[in-house]
């Protein structure tokens, strides 16, 4: 019974509680009508997305609205970032440099944005990381003369829609480059990497079994954007005779390493 009547007590101090007897003590609102209310105040000002250390919640425009329109009229985006990526974030900076660090955070917050829907400006950024426009106009600057695609509101419409980070790094691990070398020049982590390069040997697997784009989607599930892009990369590879050598190579390996395995034992391959 004691142990009861703690939690009752404890339960009265809560903010929650709080909040409710402020409602219906001051505003003479119902209970019901008090707990809506709470439940609304609940969603506004801390979201429906569960944060993690390092991660914060910000509000930007979704990335479907057109310029010329007051900001405070667009439809906005609750957007979850990661600020500081933790172990991540900090074997980059031993390596790297502090500047370099920012500029991978830039990326990784604007491919976060564009992935829930949202857009971000320079000054979002510069807000965020704690540093001036000034610095993320330089940063962006070094970044686009490496050729690094940065998609930000105002930029948005000019590289087309259907271009993604995921699409250049796929291309780019055609091309030869390394894990290592993809995770400095595009800011996203080595999983991240392994995992859009999976993705695509998936789509790639599933259209030569004779599926339609809807069903590759579906199995593979990712959007059907995002397997348009891919189908498309792997049809220009295909012209290349090398480049459709080394994806078909890249497949056995993939999802027969069983049968490869056979074979180089008879010294097939």
């Amino acid at each position: 019974m004691r142990d009861i009547e703690i939690s009752k007590r404890m339960v009265a101090k809560t903010p929650e509680q709080w909040f409710l007897r402020i409602m219906q003590e001051g505003y003479n609102f119902s209970p019901k009508m008090s707990e809506s209310l709470l439940a609304e105040t609940e969603l506004c000002f801390q979201g429906n997305k569960k944060t993690k250390i390092g991660q914060q919640k910000v509000i930007l425009v979704k990335r479907k609205e057109k310029h010329g329109r007051p900001i405070k009229e667009v439809e906005k985006e609750e957007i979850l970032w990661t600020i500081n990526a933790g172990l991540e974030d900090e074997q980059y900076l031993c390596e790297y440099g502090k500047t370099e660090l920012r500029q991978k955070r830039i990326q990784r917050l604007l491919q976060e944005a564009t992935e829930q829907n949202g857009i971000a400006t320079q000054e979002d950024l510069a807000r965020v990381l704690h540093v001036s426009v000034r610095t993320i106009k330089r940063d962006f600057s070094v970044m686009r003369q490496a050729g690094i695609e940065l998609v930000t509101r105002g930029y948005d419409e000019g590289i087309g829609r259907g271009q993604t980070h995921k699409s250049e790094i796929i291309r780019r691990w055609m091309s030869g480059e390394s894990y290592d070398q993809l995770v400095r020049s595009t800011g996203h982590s080595s999983s991240s990497i392994q995992r859009y390069i999976q993705k695509f040997m998936q789509v790639v697997e599933i259209s030569k079994q004779g599926f339609e784009a809807d069903d590759i989607g579906r199995l593979a599930q990712i959007g059907r954007g995002i397997v348009d892009q891919y189908l498309l990369i792997y049809e220009k590879a295909k012209k290349e005779p090398a480049t459709e050598k080394w994806i078909e190579n890249q497949r056995k390996r993939i999802f027969y390493p069983v049968q490869r395995k056979r074979a180089l034992k008879k010294g097939v391959l």
